[in-house]
C-alpha cells in the first residue's frame, strides 16, 4: 500500500515538473517577441505575421531595435516560417538569402511595414551610436512564391 502511495505520488511529482518546465521553455523563447504586423498580398490575402525579437536592452524593446526577424503564416494548423533574419543573416525557406557585416552592428529598426513588404535598415556602431546601413527592402516575389531582399547595397 506505501508502495503504491509512493509511486502515486512520484509520478504526480515528475508529471508536474514535465509540465513545469515545458511551460518554461514556452514562455522563455516567447516573452521577448513581438507582433508588429500582418503582411498582405495585392488581394488582400494575409502572406504572413511579422514578429520581432531578441533585444539587447529593454531600451531597444521599447525602440523596437531588434536581431530578429520572423515572417510566419499558419495554414490549416501547420505554421511555416517565410522568412527569417537572424543577426546579420537573412534566409528564405530556399535557403540563405543575404548576409551583412557584422561590423559596427547593432540591431535593426523597422522604417516601413506595408501591404507585402518590409523596409528596415541596421543599426550602426553601439559604442558610438552613429551609422545605418542602406535600406534593406523584404518584399513577397508573386513569381517565386517567397520573400526575398528586393533591393539592397549588400
Amino acid at each position: 500500500m506505501k508502495i503504491k502511495l509512493f509511486l502515486i505520488l512520484f509520478i504526480g511529482f515528475v508529471l508536474f515538473r514535465c509540465l513545469a518546465i515545458a511551460n518554461n521553455y514556452n514562455t522563455l523563447h516567447t516573452k521577448d517577441i513581438k507582433l508588429i504586423g500582418i503582411l498582405k498580398d495585392a488581394k488582400g490575402n494575409e502572406l504572413g505575421k511579422v514578429y520581432i525579437g531578441d533585444f539587447e536592452y529593454i531600451e531597444f524593446f521599447k525602440a523596437d531595435i531588434f536581431r530578429k526577424l520572423i515572417i510566419k503564416s499558419t495554414k490549416n494548423g501547420i505554421t511555416n516560417t517565410l522568412y527569417s533574419v537572424n543577426n546579420c543573416l537573412f534566409t528564405n525557406p530556399k535557403g540563405t538569402d543575404i548576409t551583412i557585416s557584422e561590423k559596427k552592428f547593432n540591431g535593426y529598426k523597422i522604417e516601413l511595414l506595408q501591404n507585402d513588404s518590409i523596409q528596415l535598415f541596421a543599426i550602426g556602431d553601439k559604442k558610438t551610436g552613429t551609422g545605418a546601413s542602406d535600406p534593406i527592402i523584404i518584399q513577397w516575389n508573386y513569381k517565386k512564391k517567397l520573400f526575398e531582399v528586393y533591393q539592397s547595397s549588400y
